[in-house]
């Protein structure tokens, strides 16, 4: 007979299911690897709820000593960890979240939450990006920002690759199943092919339609990605993926020695020595990450 009871639970099964395939998608990124064009892919889509580095104003602020860090709309912004991972966990009622955060923020909220990181409908993922290209890219814009490197120090950037490897490695043992690596280099090279492969090994749907999106030059609002960074900052660190279109080669290039290796000669001869410490850090740490790339 179906009574009451029975209306319940089915009512309830249904309830399980719609948010059982409500998923959170978590990219973990390095600075500078285009992941910010990946999160314009995603939110194109138009299924996806998005949030850009929503644990980055704690992190600065920890790296600060509790400090209110620039650049940030503080009405919006999250003060801890648990905060952010709340509002996920609510978000994922609506649809399914996208989330790109930094390495450094996200080892620091996430390596030691096995709950979270274990929740069966969170799917974690990295992108990955040739350190050379990344750590010229990174460390321009990052002298622009603070108005010279020397304001800034070098702290804890010099272990970005290696806190985004031991996350990695943190995550592959407790699911006992490595997640997706991204190679950027694949992406901007084969998009098709590199995304259509992504979304397949996530379950989304895909279509090359997906591949191309409106530039948002005159109408961005970081409201849009739940970006708590002002306009001017957006501007700053990701102009490049608010004007975009679609994915595109970088036509950069870096300057390399003989031997192939980076000269760093963009910047002032007294960086070179950091640069190459961090390069080389990064380098070693890239390259165990690599092997793992979804092949395409």
């Amino acid at each position: 007979m179906y009574t009451k009871f029975s209306k319940l639970l089915v009512l309830s099964i249904c309830v399980f299911k719609a948010q059982a395939q409500n998923k959170i998608i978590y990219l973990i990124s390095p600075p500078r690897t285009l992941s910010t064009v990946l999160l314009r892919f995603m939110h194109a889509r138009g299924d996806m709820i998005v949030f850009n580095e929503p644990s980055q104003y704690a992190y600065l602020s920890m790296l600060s000593g509790g400090g209110i860090p620039g650049g940030y709309n503080t009405d919006y912004a999250f003060r801890n960890y648990a905060e952010v991972k709340r509002t996920l966990l609510n978000a994922r009622e609506d649809g399914m979240v996208f989330v790109k955060d930094p390495s450094c923020a996200a080892y620091a909220s996430l390596y030691k939450d096995e709950a979270f990181l274990t929740d069966p409908n969170i799917e974690f993922c990295f992108i990955i990006r040739d350190p050379h290209a990344s750590v010229v890219s990174y460390y321009k814009a990052l002298a622009l920002r603070t108005r010279g490197l020397d304001e800034f120090g070098w702290r804890i950037e010099r272990k970005i690759y290696e806190l985004q490897y031991a996350l990695y490695k943190r995550i592959t043992k407790l699911r006992n199943k490595a997640p997706l690596v991204l190679s950027c280099e694949d992406i901007v090279a084969f998009p098709e092919k590199a995304l259509k492969a992504f979304c397949n090994q996530l379950g989304l749907d895909f279509d090359k339609s997906m591949l191309s999106w409106p530039s948002m030059e005159n109408s961005f609002d970081p409201v849009e990605w739940h970006d708590s960074k002002t306009l001017a900052a957006c501007k700053q660190w990701h102009n490049d993926a608010i004007v975009s279109t679609h994915f595109k080669p970088s036509v950069r290039q870096f300057d390399i020695n003989y031997k192939g290796k980076p000269t760093f000669a963009e910047f002032d001869s007294k960086y070179k020595a950091i640069l190459t410490e961090i390069y080389e850090n990064y380098m070693y740490f890239y390259n165990k990450m690599y092997v793992h790339r979804i092949h395409i």
